[in-house]
């Protein structure tokens, strides 16, 4: 019985041990909150960052126990600073500043998501801590513009045309401008369209410019630029514009007038005729009254011995090429 006694005490004694060191984790446990708990020093805010640059998403974390990790759009890129299987992201920093800042470098467009700093319950029961939702938005530089009908166009005088001016993939849509030949920025006329593209994020941008060529637009360059918040400085691309006119007719008296602006009677009279057409193979007729002047007559009618007879007749010059025609016409004022 003096050897049952004292395996009982013996169990007893282990027992109780074991009661006196569950209550001694429970006391620790359930006055964990007397320990200093997690908490964030800094946390990581929103950022713009352009394609190809580097961004840092702070995350610094006092008196850290539980396991932290940062998760992208949800899900966890892992808990160790060199972030396995994600080439461009670190965590970089130190333990001891108890800093875990997400370092990711060069920003790709995959990168615009957003971002978290999570850190575990500690294991003495210390609550676990998610920072802030913070948003990386990445820009992306669209490609150089292309004006789609080339960099030379011929077109006819007054029938509309239109440029298009295109800029591919921009995030955001790339702006784009209009400039003549004279650097003045163009407003009327203008429409402007953004596509998304299929991934969602990018743009494309197309502006149209609607046009009625004048003479005064033959050989003028046309400007494209391009530009979004991602860059500097625009792009641009250009068309030089060639323009076919009808001829544009100037009639004047060159010789045969007395000092008074009058032409004596008897006297030779030389009419030029100037015109500017596009193209410049143009032929000429010349007309007195309605009738037909038959003679190897281009840029100069010549009249001999006038009479009062011609006084207030009309001279006309046509002048015709590929595009159409045109005519101006002078009156004679002859002195008896």
């Amino acid at each position: 019985s003096g050897n049952q006694t004292i395996t009982m005490t013996s169990y007893t004694y282990r027992f109780l041990l074991i009661l006196l060191r569950i209550a001694s984790l429970y006391c620790l446990i359930s006055s964990s909150h007397g320990y200093a708990e997690q908490k964030f020093a800094m946390e990581p805010q929103d950022q713009t960052a352009v394609q190809g640059s580097r961004v840092t998403l702070p995350c610094r974390v006092i008196d850290k126990t539980g396991i932290l990790q940062w998760t992208k759009d949800d899900f966890g890129l892992g808990t160790h600073r060199n972030l396995t299987g994600f080439d461009r992201y670190a965590m970089i920093g130190s333990d001891e500043e108890g800093d875990y800042s997400l370092d990711i470098y060069p920003v790709m467009l995959d990168d615009d998501a957003k971002y978290e700093c999570q850190v575990s319950p500690g294991p003495l029961g210390q609550p676990g801590i998610r920072s802030r939702v913070a948003s990386i938005s990445v820009l992306v530089p669209p490609d150089p513009p292309k004006i789609v009908q080339g960099d030379f166009l011929v077109t006819t005088e007054d029938r509309e045309i239109e440029l298009e001016c295109v800029s591919y993939a921009g995030k955001p849509a790339a702006e784009i401008t209009w400039i003549d030949g004279l650097g003045n920025v163009l407003a009327d006329g203008i429409e402007y369209i953004a596509e998304e593209l299929s991934d969602g994020r990018r743009f494309t941008a197309k502006s149209i410019l609607k046009l009625t060529p004048r003479k005064q637009h033959h050989n003028t360059t046309f400007t494209c630029q391009a530009q979004n918040t991602a860059e500097r400085t625009h792009r641009s691309a250009k068309l030089k514009l060639e323009v076919k006119y009808a001829p544009k007719v100037t009639v004047s008296i060159i010789s045969g007038t007395a000092p008074n602006g009058r032409i004596p009677e008897g006297a030779e009279v030389h009419i030029g005729c100037h015109a500017d057409a596009n193209p410049a193979n143009v032929t000429y007729r010349w007309f007195l009254g309605e009738k037909l002047l038959v003679g190897d007559f281009t840029t100069e009618l010549v009249l001999h011995n006038v009479t009062r007879e011609h006084h207030d007749q009309i001279v006309k010059c046509e002048v015709t090429n590929a595009v159409g025609k045109s005519e101006e016409s002078e009156t004679l004022d002859i002195s008896c």
